[in-house]
This record gives C-alpha cells, structure tokens and sequence, in this order.
C-alpha cells in the first residue's frame, strides 16, 4: 500500500514485497528531486516538499512491481494500494484525479501494444510515389487523443474543473507534439527528391493545419503543462525554419525574440525554458546576451533567479575555466580529487541507474577508448549521481553504465545535492565535458559518442588537446 499525502508537503508510505523505490518530483521544467528509498519490511516512505503548483511525480520500485506516473498539488490525500503493477487502486481525497491519470497513462501503454505503427512515424512517400505524404501513422496520435478524451470526459464531474482543464490541455498538446515531430522528422528528409520544394510546401501545408491545444486556456493551464511549454518553443523554431526555408538550425536569438511575443507572465515561463533547454547547446556570446536581456525583463522571482543561476552556470562553462575541484570516492572507497588528474586529458561521462540514454553512450564509449588505448595520457572518468551507494555498485557491475577502463566515481551518496552536480545545473543525464590537461574546461558540450561522425569529432577534438604539452 502507497499513501500518498500532500499538504504543505508530500509524504508517501509504501508496502512492497522487494527492491528499492525511486520518486522523482518536478515541479517545474528545471527543478526537480530524486529520492531512492531502500525497502525495509516490505515498506519505504519519504518526504517532498512542494511548492503550491503541480508537482509532478514517478515513482517506481527498483524490480518494476510497482510504478505510477502523475500529478500532485497541496491538499492531496489518498491512498495506493499497488495490487499489482497496472492495477492500482485509489482511495481518500481527489482520489479521482489520480485514478483518471493512471487509465490515461495505461490506455497509452494498451493502445500502443497493439498497433504496429508508431507516433512520430510519418514518413514522405518514395520516388515513385510522386509527391504525396504517407499520413496514415499520423492516425495513430489522432485516435489516442480521442481515446484519452473519452476517458478523461467520464471524470470530469468527479475531479476539479482545474484538473479537467490541465489534464485536457496535455493530451491535446501530445497531439500537437506529435504533428511537430512529423514535421521535424520529414523536413530534412525532403530535401532527398528532386521535388524538394514541393514536399516542403506539403510539410508547410500539414504544419499550417496544426491546432494550437493552448487556444482559449488560461495562461494557468499553459506555464504549468510541460508539454505546452515545449510545444511553444518548437513552434517558434518552425515557423523560423519555414520562413528560411533551409536546412540551418533556427538562431538562438531569432527563438528568444519569437517568445518574446507572448504575453505575461507566459512568456517569461518560456523565455526561461528556453534558454534552460538551450544551454547545453549555446554557451556562447548570443547565449550569454539573450540571458542578460531575460534578466531585465522576468519578474516571477523563481524564474528570476533561475535565469541568475543560467549565468553563473554558463561562465563556469567556458573553455579556459578551472573545473569544480571535486573530491569523490571510487568503486575500492578511495577518494580521487581532480588535482589526481592533472597531466592528463580527461573525458567524464555522468549518469544514474535507469537512465537509458546513459546506458546508449557507454555502449559507444568502447570505440573511443580503443582509439586511445595507446595513450597514457588520456583518461576516461564515470561519475555516477545515484543517492544509494548499493545501486550504484550493483549498476557498474553490469557492464551497462560504465566501462572497465573508466574511473569509476560516486557523488558520495548526495545525489543531485552534490555541490558538483548544483554548481553545473547537471539535472539532464548523461551529461559530458572534456577537461584539459591544467584541470580547466576545454569542452562543456563535446560531441557525445553515438554517431559515427559525433565518434570522429569527439576522437580528434581528444586528440587535438593530447597534443598541447
């Protein structure tokens, strides 16, 4: 049994059988917490502050016998009862609205195993089928939200209007995604055919009939769905595209006028977002200047501050920037400092258990570390930001996470909390650097190991620095 209780705030019990727990809160697009919770007769629980708006929240068991993803907010009072993994039941205050998450959630995962085709699956038809657009698997995201409607209109006199109309706005705003992402996948490709010009015109007629799902809402509903927030910023990225009618990425400085647009205090939510989003990208003097003009324009106080914390983060990302000195154990308990590291080229990786990205980068790290076998002066570090030291062991010894040349290092059991992992804004894992030989940044944002041309990039970038004595 989970209860789950939300005042000033969220308290959660659990009975379970075996394995860990995992809770991680968000409570914005930036902010959010990770808590693992070992099980201890069969119960864990655990404490979150929130911050009087949606929370949102998944929460899981190490071995997946239980696991719910949803929204919270002050008041909340109800109980879980996990009698099996998709068959929760609810019980106490807005009890509704948690049950009207979980069939949303589960329609998504039945609907999906039973169709072969995939959202964001479009394709342009071949050569020889002139120039029409197979929209068929668009379908696929129509008929879901029409089934997500129907069940969400079945709640809609048990739980708040407010509910109703978040949830709402995030289902139809999946919609909207998912039309964005057909546009985005089709785009590039497009420019294959010989009558390129006119399947893009084609992409610019299916984008044009894209509804905007935040029509009518209140500005309330828009800064607290993600999904909205996130459908804003590409849909100023596609209509700077369409008007360049290239194949360049949009300006970072065109995006930010774009949403400049907005009104108040929507467009500080997503000002903010942007530049949060776009930081790992754009670390440099057009970054540096839309950030400054941000700050003198956002007035919400958490954003605000949010934007002051972008700046600093974004000049102790700058190439010739002494490093965090950190002092962090390793897999045998001993501390390693980056003063132990000095001399060398240094490539850091860091990740957490159930990171799926994290496990895609190491299994392209080998062929990195074969390219430098030779070479005693480049070294490649893991840093693990798990709070249970337990999982983190159990996790490299997989052979998942980490490879066996890597210096393995723990975040000493703080987790996100580490002063590292707060003093960069690591909250998106796996995150990379490339440290030079001083112990100074040399590269925030290097080409991860994936591609094969981001695997040569990221080769003789290594190899440039291993140069330099």
């Amino acid at each position: 049994m989970i209860c789950v209780c939300i005042v000033t705030c969220m308290q959660v019990h659990a009975q379970l059988n075996t394995g860990a727990s995992l809770l991680k809160l968000q409570q914005d697009f930036e902010s959010f917490e990770m808590h693992y919770c070992p099980v201890q007769n069969g119960r864990f629980a655990f404490e979150i502050k929130t911050a009087g708006k949606p929370a949102y929240f998944y929460m899981y068991s190490k071995k997946a016998i239980f696991n719910y993803l949803g929204f919270a907010e002050q008041g909340d009072s109800v109980t879980i009862d996990a009698v099996q993994l998709h068959n929760l039941k609810f019980s106490g205050t807005h009890a509704a609205r948690f049950e009207c998450v979980d069939k949303l959630r589960n329609s998504l995962r039945d609907f999906s195993m039973h169709h072969s085709v995939r959202i964001n699956n479009l394709k342009i038809a071949n050569k020889q089928r002139s120039q029409e657009i197979d929209i068929q698997d668009d379908k696929f995201s129509d008929t879901l939200a029409g089934l997500s409607l129907e069940i969400l209109n079945k709640y809609k006199n048990k739980i708040s209007k407010a509910d109703y109309q978040l949830l709402r706005l995030k289902i139809m705003t999946g919609k909207a995604n998912t039309q964005c992402a057909v546009f985005w996948n089709n785009w590039k490709e497009a420019n294959t055919y010989p009558d390129s010009l006119e399947r893009r015109q084609q992409l610019v007629d299916y984008y044009n009939k894209i509804k905007d799902p935040g029509k009518g809402c209140a500005s309330y509903y828009k800064e607290n769905v993600f999904e909205y927030i996130e459908y804003a910023i590409q849909k100023a990225k596609i209509e700077l595209k369409i008007a360049a009618n290239n194949q360049q990425p949009a300006p970072l400085e065109a995006v930010f006028k774009n949403l400049m647009g907005y009104p108040p205090p929507l467009r500080d939510v997503l000002v903010a977002a942007y530049l949060t989003h776009t930081r790992v990208n754009h670390n440099g003097s057009d970054y540096r200047a839309c950030l400054q003009e941000a700050l003198d324009f956002v007035q919400l106080p958490d954003y605000h501050g949010l934007l002051l914390q972008l700046k600093a983060t974004s000049q102790a990302k700058l190439k010739g920037t002494p490093y965090f000195n950190f002092s962090l154990e390793n897999d045998k308990g001993k501390m390693v400092t980056l003063n132990d590291l000095r001399g060398k080229v240094v490539f850091i990786d860091y990740w957490f258990t159930g990171c799926t990205a994290c496990v895609f980068l190491n299994r392209k790290k080998p062929e990195i570390i074969e390219a430098f076998k030779e070479e005693p002066d480049m070294v490649f570090v893991s840093i693990n930001v798990d709070n249970d030291k337990k999982v983190w062991l159990e996790s490299i010894a997989t052979g998942d996470y980490a490879c066996a040349e890597d210096i393995l290092l723990y975040t000493n059991g703080q987790g996100l909390e580490h002063p590292l992992i707060k003093y960069y804004m690591y909250n998106g894992f796996p995150e990379v650097v490339v440290l030079d030989r001083e112990g100074k940044i040399f590269s925030a944002i290097p080409p991860r190991p994936g591609t094969k041309e981001s695997n040569n990039k990221l080769i003789a970038m290594l190899k440039e620095e291993l140069q330099k004595k």
